[in-house]
Formats: C-alpha cells, structure tokens, sequence
C-alpha cells in the first residue's frame, strides 16, 4: 500500500484565503450601513430612466430638455406607477421583515447585537 504525503499548505495560501473571507466580510458591514444610500441610489436610478427616455423623446422634437423632463414628470402613467411601487415595495418589506424581525430580537438578547449596530451608526453621537 502506497502512503500519500501529508496534506502541506503554504502559509501565504492560508493568509490569501483569510484576508479574502475578511475582505467579505468587510464589504458585507459596508453594504449594511450603506443600504439606505444604496436603496435611494437604487431608486434615482429606477425612476430616472423613463424621465431620460421621454426627454430624449421630446429634445428630439426640439423642445427643451428641462421642459421634457418637467413635462414626463407630470405624465399620469408614471406618476401612478411610481405610487404603485412604493406602495408594492412596503408590502413586499413587511412580508419579508415580519419573519425575520422575531429572530433578531432572539439574536440580539442572546448575542447583543445591537451593541454593534450602535457603533457602526451614521448619526452623530448624542452628549
């Protein structure tokens, strides 16, 4: 019976698979506190696209991009569709959140996780 070696790993593999798994982990706290930005970032974009569709529109037909835009912005349809999808986007949230907001009471009473949370706060400290 043949013996194999012994598994061998380099030290410079070990320290490149940590700074990586910290690297993740680091973007993950990023993207957590920066979420309200990401989301209103999301949303600029989300409902800036048709505005800049119906302007090109009408700067084609010489009418001012200004003017376009206030022009597409007062357009029923999307006005409505806006209203439809914040109003969606609070259903979707509570069904989605209403789940999960049990469990992390549960986490933080036994974690205390909220400690951490405070830390990484955007707000300016209070006293």
């Amino acid at each position: 019976m043949a013996t194999r070696d012994p598994l061998r790993l380099p030290t410079r593999d070990i320290v490149r698979v940590l700074s990586i798994i910290f690297g993740f982990y680091i973007l993950i706290r990023l993207v957590w506190v920066a979420h309200p930005v990401l989301f209103l970032f999301f949303l600029g974009v989300l409902f800036g696209l048709p505005l800049a569709q119906g302007a090109d529109w009408l700067e084609k037909r010489r009418v001012p991009r200004a003017v376009g835009v206030a022009i597409s912005r007062r357009t029923p349809p999307l006005t409505n569709q806006a209203f439809e999808g914040m109003a969606s986007f609070t259903l979707i949230w509570r069904k989605v959140s209403d789940p999960i907001s049990p469990k992390l009471t549960i986490m933080n009473a036994n974690y205390n996780i909220g400690q951490y949370r405070r830390s990484f706060s955007l707000a300016p400290k209070q006293g």
